[in-house]
């Protein structure tokens, strides 16, 4: 393997990463100009560059060993699902929490709950047997608005995600937190969700087939 072929799956990720970086990682600067710094490549190289002090796996390439290529290569499916992070994140985050959702029996604690997770992602954890963190009694978040209870959920799934993104590489972890508000890492949490529930909860089907008929990751 030549050194561009190692490095693309970097590269490739620094700037799937610049499509999607949260605004919020730009302080004083408006979402306007970021938006469009993404479109020419000084533009890109400038959004680069500040990110290299929050991101060093990622973007200054700090935690490179010669298994990185491969690393990164087999958590590349996470591109598709984080093209709409906030979606991938409510969909952990429901699985994640999915033992205090079944708590909700109240007419109105359910509508809201349909509401924050769409009715089809309440359904269905309503439906599934994933590993989830147990409850005993209606946990206090379960009571507030919906936004307020989108926004837990989506952040919990965000923390199980970043965990999951992590464990194969750092600069993963770094790109995955990048997708989302800067102010949701102040007070992260542990990954809890097992490996295998991520994959079948985002991975896209055609290439979870193929883990399946190949035994390999890709």
């Amino acid at each position: 393997m030549s050194a561009s072929d190692d490095l693309k799956p970097w590269f490739d990720l620094q700037s799937a990463t610049l499509d999607r970086v949260h605004p919020s990682w730009f302080r004083n600067i408006e979402p306007q100009l970021i938006l469009a710094a993404r479109r020419d490549a000084l533009g890109r190289r400038w959004l680069a560059n500040h990110l290299a002090k929050l991101s060093p796996a990622l973007f200054s390439l700090t935690v490179w060993r010669s298994d990185a290529a491969d690393r990164l290569g087999a958590r590349s499916w996470l591109a598709q699902p984080l093209q709409e992070p906030v979606e991938s994140a409510l969909e952990l985050g429901g699985v994640a929490l999915a033992a205090a959702v079944r708590t909700v029996v109240t007419r109105d604690g359910v509508m809201k709950l349909r509401l924050a997770l769409g009715a089809s992602r309440y359904d269905r954890l309503l439906q599934s047997n994933a590993v989830a963190t147990h409850a005993t009694e209606r946990p206090v978040w379960t009571n507030g608005t919906v936004e307020s209870i989108r926004d837990h959920v989506a952040r919990r799934g965000a923390m199980e995600l970043a965990g999951y993104a992590n464990s194969a590489h750092p600069a993963w972890g770094e790109s995955v937190r990048l997708s989302f508000e800067r102010w949701w890492w102040m007070s992260p949490s542990e990954w809890t969700l097992p490996a295998t529930v991520v994959e079948v909860s985002l991975r896209p089907p055609e290439t979870l087939y193929e883990v399946v008929l190949t035994g390999t990751d890709s």
